[in-house]
């Protein structure tokens, strides 16, 4: 074992910090981050937060497995700069400073650095494609709505590029302009989520003399952050509760809207339940949901990821989550069904990214039903090779305002 080695392991054990390889999408931006206390000091950065790092980890992506001895080395390094007051940029150029002279002729660490460096200009070159979408989408939306859209800092979430979330709500803002929407405007907002994506662009639209209702059970870890940034906070009142049980008593809003949420419904009777709601305390009601047609090879990559997720969730959970998108016709029975009569439907198409179909493959390996379990992996695979090769876009959707 090297001094260097020596040093690293002598570390670790007295700190007791665990080494934990995890997929590299996950981790793609970064390569390999930490949380830890080192001598009594508390020691991350905004990507281990962002990345929801437990105490006492070090996570580097699994890519980099073959060269764990050098990044761990460099990460051990950049944590004791760290602590010493060092910013972490500073930390880190510190500690590539501080890297061994006798790898330097190493063939394995002149590999690794080889593979860092197409590996990160291929991840900026990823970042650089997706902020450029966003540059270009903006250029089709009301110019006071993208200012406040590029309000939003970048997020740093695993899986997702940093302008996904702005590019989705885009997407909501694209979808809304079928709804009608004036300023003074009271809407309730059925399934607003975590990141807000419908909230942004519905609190723009009522401006300081509406309201926007925004109703979720309990998805709620950005919702607060999210608002901040728009300076909305004044037009949004969240609210936890059942959209199949409404806390409200009488019809008390203009326009109830619910944004790519069937999905989340579960199944029929669920669904029609919260529609029936929503006609009871609204004057009128603006659904909107992706539809089971593709007319891209993107579009059709999306779908056919998309369309594991009921499948997984079942498996893991024993309950369906993220069903099936459902036809347009379906969905207008489903509203008359509850009680409406329809005003208009129709389907239109954004043409935007949707990085949301994705999920980890972990998730399947956690499936105990090794035949199920099987033949998710092999789909997954086929499906993630259609996403890397075609990308990921909105399918068409399918728009319905109603009425009782």
């Amino acid at each position: 074992m090297s001094n260097e080695d020596e040093e690293v392991k002598k570390i670790m054990d007295e700190e007791g910090y665990k080494v934990v390889y995890v997929p590299h999408e996950r981790i793609k931006y970064h390569n390999a981050t930490y949380n830890v206390n080192y001598r009594n000091k508390h020691v991350t950065n905004p990507a281990a937060m962002r990345l929801g790092i437990p105490l006492g980890e070090i996570w580097i992506s699994e890519m980099w497995k073959p060269y764990g001895q050098y990044i761990l080395f460099h990460e051990i390094k950049e944590i004791q700069y760290r602590a010493a007051g060092y910013s972490v940029i500073e930390a880190h150029e510190a500690a590539i400073n501080e890297t061994p002279s006798i790898w330097k002729n190493d063939p394995t660490f002149k590999k690794m650095q080889k593979d860092i460096e197409e590996m990160d200009h291929g991840t900026e070159e990823a970042k650089k494609s997706n902020e450029g979408l966003l540059k270009q989408k903006l250029k089709d939306v009301d110019e006071k709505f993208a200012k406040i859209v590029r309000g939003i800092p970048p997020r740093i979430e695993p899986y997702l590029p940093p302008y996904w979330l702005h590019l989705e709500i885009i997407e909501r803002y694209r979808v809304l302009l079928n709804a009608g929407i004036r300023k003074g405007t009271n809407i309730l907002e059925v399934g607003c989520g975590a990141h807000a994506l419908s909230t942004v662009p519905l609190a723009y639209m009522v401006g300081n003399g509406g309201r926007v209702i925004a109703v979720d059970v309990k998805r709620w870890n950005h919702f607060d952050e999210i608002i901040g940034f728009t300076g909305f906070k004044n037009r949004v009142i969240p609210v936890s509760c059942d959209a199949a049980s409404l806390p409200f008593k009488f019809k008390c809003f203009d326009l109830g809207v619910l944004i790519h949420g069937i999905r989340s419904m579960h199944d029929e009777e669920n669904i029609t339940k919260i529609i029936k709601e929503m006609l009871r305390v609204s004057s009128q009601i603006f659904i909107a949901e992706s539809l089971p047609i593709a007319k891209t090879k993107a579009q059709e990559a999306h779908i056919e990821m998309y369309n594991l997720r009921e499948e997984i969730f079942e498996a893991l959970e024993g309950r369906k989550d993220d069903i099936h998108y459902i036809p347009l016709k379906k969905m207008e029975d489903l509203v008359i069904k509850s009680g409406g009569s329809i005003l208009e439907s129709k389907t239109i198409d954004t043409g935007l990214p949707d990085h949301l179909a994705f999920l980890p493959k972990n998730f399947i390996e956690k499936i105990k039903d090794a035949e199920k379990r099987e033949d998710l992996l092999r789909r997954w695979e086929a499906a993630y090779g259609k996403l890397k090769r075609y990308g990921e876009e909105h399918p068409p959707t399918g728009i319905i305002r109603a009425r009782v």
